[in-house]
């Protein structure tokens, strides 16, 4: 639309430009809104693999955590002093075996 019509002054040409830019808003506001739910969409699909993801390597973090804590000192299998996660291997292992 030309400038000299919206600086007319012309109530109905005022309106008009009014109404595109609010249909404008609303196109991007649309837009924005199924771009998220297609995100959303997208997260739900690999939600699943991603939980199985992050059980695994929960399983390596806490046996790599139990093999630091036992290791072998002295011919004994026992926790050496010098690791600060001897009491989350007793923890670990206390839910492994009763699976709490």
């Amino acid at each position: 639309m030309p400038k000299w019509a919206i600086a007319s002054g012309n109530p109905a040409v005022m309106e008009k430009v009014r109404i595109d830019t609010e249909i404008r808003k609303l196109d991007q506001l649309r837009a924005a809104y199924l771009n998220h739910l297609d995100n959303i969409r997208w997260e739900l699909r690999h939600l699943p693999r991603d939980i199985a993801d992050a059980r695994k390597t929960l399983q390596h973090l806490q046996t790599n955590i139990l093999t630091r804590c036992l290791t072998f000192s002295s011919g004994v299998r026992e926790p050496t002093p010098r690791t600060p996660f001897c009491a989350r291997c007793i923890s670990i292992t206390h839910l492994r075996l009763h699976r709490v």
